[in-house]
């Protein structure tokens, strides 16, 4: 195997792979660890050389050596305005606390978990995670509450973020410099994939996950093309 000379970076609750994606542009991949199957058969189409077990006892733990970033994205439905308004009594916040707890384990120079703003409301997360950085200040971390928009860094919709970050050394978190122009069309995202999506009542999917609900007779008005001068149709 080729020596990547990157600092080393691990996934835990990442599930598809979209964060790994942009980790993977900066740091060399050591593994994306989940406690079950979702969005796995997509992880290992874009990343097949990547360790992924996909239970806890599968974790080489013991052998995965020093990691400079540990990254999680797990369940936001415990806080979500959209998930089950159950909180902290959410039985899938267990998938927040293993992520956390393998900062202990793995003793990373930075951790970053990304959720919901509402993980941070006084009505949804924040108690949890405030006592999480408590736990963590006494390892000697420090603890970042970021919150951010997807418009902010070039994203194509309007995406509020809360990011926890465990840090051992100062951060700075720079201003970001996108602007409305410089914002992706859904199009310029995911273009590439209009072959592949295919409506649940035709086929069986070519990809997993892109399978998509035909819309109903009163959106086909809205979205039906429309054909411009030049011959073009657009949607």
């Amino acid at each position: 195997m080729m020596y990547d000379p990157r600092p080393k970076a691990l996934g835990v609750h990442i599930y598809s792979g979209a964060f790994t994606l942009g980790v993977s542009k900066i740091f060399h991949l050591v593994g994306q660890w989940e406690e079950g199957p979702w969005g796995a058969a997509t992880f290992d189409l874009n990343f097949p050389n990547v360790p992924h077990p996909l239970t806890r006892a599968a974790w080489p733990v013991s052998s995965v050596g020093p990691v400079q970033f540990l990254y999680a994205n797990p369940p936001c439905a415990p806080w979500s305005a959209a998930g089950s308004h159950l909180g902290i009594k959410d039985p899938r916040v267990a998938f927040t606390s293993t992520s956390i707890g393998l900062v202990n384990v793995l003793q990373p120079d930075v951790f970053v978990l990304e959720s919901v703003p509402r993980a941070w409301s006084p009505t949804g997360g924040r108690e949890f995670f405030a006592r999480k950085a408590y736990e963590l200040g006494k390892m000697g971390y420090q603890v970042t509450i970021y919150l951010t928009n997807a418009l902010l860094i070039g994203g194509m919709q309007w995406r509020e973020r809360f990011h926890f970050i465990a840090h051992r050394g100062e951060l700075a978190i720079p201003e970001p410099l996108a602007t409305i122009a410089d914002a992706p069309t859904v199009r310029d995202l995911i273009g590439d994939l209009e072959h592949l999506a295919v409506f649940k009542d035709e086929e069986e999917p070519k990809l997993p996950n892109h399978a998509v609900k035909r819309p109903a007779e009163p959106y086909l008005n809205v979205f039906k093309p429309r054909v411009v001068a030049s011959g073009d149709t657009h949607v």
